[in-house]
């Protein structure tokens, strides 16, 4: 949570009057109580892991990549049975009564938008530099050392078994992110702030590794 605070996008986007920090936040909150409901699926967290991606979205609609990232730690943890039992079902139920109202609403007065975002953009996604832009902004979204980190997590990851769960965790969420925003043809440092806390497990993957060694 320190780190997030501190990393150079979260700093600069933090002083700006804007919903992408906060949406971000939101987001992370949500994977946090989906990690903590697969640790016990008996557990209550399921219920705030609804709620707090339920707002994401409503805060920013970009953020519904995080439907994304929960159902990916799902798989992850081989648990995708648990998707429908009758908790969960219930879950997806409300979360639905309140983003479809919300959708029909945008799709009836905001639907240029959508177009912008999916195609008119300076950066379409069947351009090479609609992929190379977050790759290449990464250094002004994470600090130096926080990358360099993040590169022996994965290199460690790779290496030890015993850090290969979350690595494989922290790189799906890197590549759905990644691909998700990627995917938009409207582009900017802020949009991809979910990026960050990806690379921020990265690093303490690799920290944990550099501490085990010593």
């Amino acid at each position: 949570g320190v780190l997030f605070a501190v990393q150079p996008a979260t700093v600069i986007w933090g002083n700006a009057i804007m919903l992408n920090l906060p949406s971000a936040v939101i987001a992370m909150m949500a994977l946090f109580h989906t990690r903590r409901w697969l640790e016990d699926l008996r557990s209550r967290h399921i219920y705030a892991a609804g709620a707090f991606g339920v707002m994401a979205i409503l805060t920013y609609v970009p953020s519904a990549v995080v439907v994304l990232l929960m159902l990916s730690l799902v798989l992850v943890e081989r648990k995708l049975r648990a998707l429908f039992t009758r908790r969960v079902l219930l879950v997806a139920g409300v979360a639905a009564m309140a983003l479809i109202p919300w959708a029909l609403v945008s799709l009836r007065w905001a639907s240029g938008h959508g177009r912008i975002a999916a195609s008119m953009g300076s950066r379409p996604f069947w351009e090479l530099a609609s992929w190379l832009y977050y790759p290449e902004a990464l250094p002004r979204m994470v600090s130096v050392p926080v990358l360099a980190l993040a590169i022996l997590g994965v290199v460690f990851g790779c290496i030890n078994k015993r850090w290969r769960p979350e690595l494989g965790i922290a790189l799906l969420w890197l590549a759905i992110c990644y691909a998700w925003f990627s995917f938009i043809s409207v582009k900017e440092v802020r949009y991809a702030l979910l990026l960050v806390p990806a690379c921020l497990l990265l690093a303490a993957i690799g920290t944990a590794a550099l501490l085990a060694a010593v």
